[in-house]
């Protein structure tokens, strides 16, 4: 990863089915965030669907598309315009006849350089119904953003994928979700711990409000390898909808973050021997 690297997340509650007025939230959301100088801005999971249990499975199947599609076509004519790099939250995905819950990578000259299936659907909401299970974690070298690891929500709750992480030797992991308020122990403590662990950053991105059938957390936030918030956005208390944010801050490889990088580096070989 270079030096510096300024990263936004966008947190807002995406309306469940309404994917063109969702589109064109995200891309309002997206052009503020590049005023305000991002190299990388992330969007949450589900964001062009919106995230309601009781309709999720109606409305995957009705936006579902191919990637590329419409709507990553229009992120990366953004992205293009824009001169900034777009992790394009999840999509539903469809591909071989099954649906993906599907994260999108998007470069500065409007290229996709990746995407991550997601391979842990939350039984809870009744994703495993709807969603065709990706194989783990996704893994992207770039001279830019360095060695990155993609993962969406569920995913990351799993020792096993912050051991796959480790293993792979990733710098920066980006994590959209659509977490409940019942997960915000996890949220709050479990990922932390990791991005101390293996000497990591982490951007999380969250959709936030009260949708029919359920309440997401919010509470997106960036993470550096010392185990700090650099920044954490407003969470849903289950009765009120904050309003959209846009959370920036600047992952920079001070002395003491590389010094939290080399031990963890260190613990992690020696780890590996024993």
């Amino acid at each position: 990863m270079k030096p510096e690297l300024c990263v936004g997340v966008i947190q807002w509650l995406p309306a469940p089915g309404d994917a063109k007025k969702n589109l064109h939230d995200a891309i309002m959301a997206i052009e503020d965030a590049a005023s305000h100088g991002v190299d990388l801005v992330v969007l949450p999971e589900l964001w062009n669907m919106g995230y309601n249990p009781e309709t999720l499975a109606v409305d995957a199947q009705a936006l579902a598309e191919t990637i590329p599609g419409p709507t990553t076509d229009v992120l990366s004519a953004a992205a293009a315009k824009l001169g900034i790099w777009i992790h394009a939250g999840t999509i539903p995905e469809k591909a071989g006849g099954a649906i993906y819950n599907t994260a999108v990578l998007i470069n500065r000259k409007g290229a996709i350089v990746g995407t991550h299936r997601k391979f842990q659907p939350y039984p809870v909401t009744g994703e495993h119904l709807v969603f065709a299970k990706g194989t783990g974690i996704t893994v992207i070298d770039d001279d830019e953003l360095g060695r990155v690891g993609l993962v969406t929500c569920f995913d990351g709750d799993f020792s096993e994928t912050q051991l796959a992480l480790r293993q792979a030797g990733v710098e920066l992991v980006i994590e959209p979700a659509a977490y409940d308020i019942p997960g915000a122990p996890t949220w709050d403590s479990w990922y932390r711990a990791h991005a101390l662990a293996h000497g990591q950053f982490w951007i999380m991105a969250g959709q936030c409000g009260v949708n029919p059938s359920a309440a997401l957390l919010g509470a997106s936030q960036i993470i550096d390898p010392m185990g700090n918030l650099l920044a954490q956005a407003p969470r849903c208390d289950g009765v009120t909808t904050p309003g959209p944010v846009l959370l920036t801050a600047t992952l920079s490889i001070t002395n003491e973050i590389q010094q939290a990088i080399d031990y963890a580096a260190m613990l992690n070989e020696r780890a590996s021997r024993s």
